[in-house]
């Protein structure tokens, strides 16, 4: 039995319909089996100290090919190198904008020739 103060503090937590509705756009798209990773960048280290390098990710995902990926994380540059690792295995995964700075260098070095890419949303199969 929950008080109603409980109640009232669940109901205010959960999801919007639109939200919901986006969460399960994005299940769906990764089909009936597949593999999930949440791999936090921006405040992980700050509140816990610690992080979990992207190399320990990779090789959890490498061994649970072929099944497809849906990577949360709030990093564009950590979704870019998923994407560029997997790319046909990425599924979901909307483009997060990049820091300011970070644009700024790609587009430093699309103006000296370097061959920029950017994580783009993969379809299912």
């Amino acid at each position: 039995k929950y008080t109603e103060t409980e109640a009232s503090m669940y109901a205010a937590l959960s999801p919007l319909p639109p939200v919901r509705a986006a969460a399960a756009a994005n299940v769906a798209a990764c089909g009936r089996a597949f593999v999930a990773v949440h791999m936090r960048r921006t405040d992980h280290t700050a509140m816990f100290g610690d992080r979990t390098p992207d190399e320990a990710f990779f090789t959890f995902l490498e061994e649970r090919a072929p099944l497809p990926i849906f990577c949360a994380t709030d990093n564009a540059l950590t979704l870019r190198e998923v994407g560029r690792r997997f790319p046909l295995r990425l599924r979901g995964a909307a483009p997060i904008p990049e820091p300011a700075r970070e644009r700024r260098r790609e587009r430093r070095r699309a103006r000296r020739g370097t061959r920029c890419t950017r994580i783009r949303n993969i379809a299912s199969p």
